[in-house]
């Protein structure tokens, strides 16, 4: 049997290193997309659309793709870490 505060511990732990995983996963997928569609924009519309207002829009974009990255990441994390937990309580409770 487990102590209660070590599984706790064990979760937020995972929680952690799933959070860190995902969320970074997630922000490099979205800045790649961004990147290639300021990449077309700037190559159809250069020479109309000053070069500071792509890079402005880009900026914020990109603090968009980290706002999605947290998120998403935070949810997959969280699932994830309880969802492991949840198979090891299984696992002890079939031995029983």
């Amino acid at each position: 049997m487990k102590h209660p505060a070590l599984i706790r511990k064990l979760r937020e732990y995972r929680y952690e290193k799933l959070y860190s995983k995902y969320t970074w996963m997630i922000v490099a997928a979205a800045g790649v997309v961004v990147f290639g569609f300021l990449l077309l924009v700037y190559c159809i519309y250069g020479d109309k659309v000053p070069g500071p207002v792509i890079l402005v829009i880009g900026c914020a974009a990109f603090l968009v793709c980290i706002a999605i990255g947290d998120h998403f990441g935070a949810r997959i994390a969280k699932r994830e870490a309880n969802q492991v937990e949840d198979s090891s309580e299984r696992d002890e409770n079939s031995r029983h």
